[in-house]
């Protein structure tokens, strides 16, 4: 920068700033130096994402106005937890979404995590994590927490059913099963959960039954080898409008199962698995359907 630009953009300029985009450069981190004079606690948002930046400066994490901070897609290494650690100070009390999402992170999600009361959206998607703290379901205000394709190792933590989270993504790792039904069962708050290309298996997942507030899953590629229990279609929460249960080794005759779903709405999609027999009459309004590559036979009357 000009040093005539950068006086003027410091002296007429830096208390008024509310939203600088820095987006889609090549910036390195030795643009943090001029960087600084521009920001105040006036900074609302801040986005720095798809740039070549290896962390931030703590100056960052004593912004107490910051509620949105956009670090997706730097491409270069940086150990999540001196990130999480240089944020916070007081910006870990105000801000509600952070977007480190397609970047290089390495490590852990630390019990840093626990510092950020007010965060409501946490974006840690594509990175190389290999750990969860548990602090992170504890979280009073988070809403949405999506951390598919992590490389993250281990069972889904049982501490899941104490969360206020609304939707939840852990698609793409090497999870392993989930806890007790019990704790799966008490779960009151998630209306989207994404499971896929986890390890749940061999057993269907009756705990479905009981989250009452459910509208979308999404279990395709978990190794479920089982039947789909009887009574899941009258039992399974009233408000689920999208079951993805593909790429499985699910077998049985399908029956009436798709009776009580809206057909407005709804999208079932329980393709490549080894169902068998007569394909049974379905609304003939439902958005979607996908039963393709299974062992079905008979005629399709339905599509009439």
């Amino acid at each position: 920068m000009h040093p005539y630009s950068y006086s003027y953009v410091n002296s007429s300029f830096s208390s008024s700033i509310v939203t600088p985009s820095l987006t889609e450069n090549n910036l390195n981190s030795s643009m943090y130096h001029w960087l600084f004079p521009l920001t105040s606690n006036a900074l609302v948002e801040l986005d720095l994402s798809m740039n070549m930046l290896d962390g931030i400066p703590k100056y960052l994490g004593n912004l107490c106005g910051l509620t949105y901070l956009h670090f997706g897609g730097n491409l270069m290494p940086i150990k999540l937890p001196d990130f999480l650690s240089n944020l916070s100070g007081c910006t870990s009390v105000t801000l509600r979404y952070l977007d480190a999402s397609s970047s290089q992170f390495t490590g852990s999600l630390s019990d840093d995590i626990q510092k950020f009361s007010s965060l409501e959206d946490l974006e840690l998607s594509n990175n190389q994590l290999h750990l969860l703290s548990e602090k992170v379901w504890q979280l009073p205000m988070l809403r949405t927490l999506d951390v598919s394709s992590s490389f993250l190792k281990g069972a889904i933590s049982e501490n899941i059913e104490k969360s206020n989270i609304l939707y939840v993504n852990l698609s793409n790792n090497s999870l392993e099963g989930v806890p007790l039904k019990a704790h799966m069962s008490n779960i009151s708050s998630i209306e989207d959960i994404d499971l896929s290309s986890c390890k749940l298996g061999p057993h269907f997942p009756k705990w479905i039954q009981k989250m009452k507030n459910l509208s979308s899953i999404d279990l395709a590629n978990t190794q479920i080898s089982d039947k789909i229990p009887e009574d899941f279609w009258n039992t399974r929460p009233s408000r689920l409008r999208y079951l993805n249960i593909a790429f499985n080794n699910i077998t049985g005759i399908i029956t009436y199962m798709f009776s009580n779903f809206d057909p407005h709405s709804s999208t079932i999609d329980l393709s490549s698995n080894n169902i068998y027999g007569h394909i049974p009459n379905v609304p003939s309004r439902l958005n979607n359907l996908d039963l393709s590559k299974n062992n079905l036979s008979g005629q399709i009357f339905f599509l009439c």
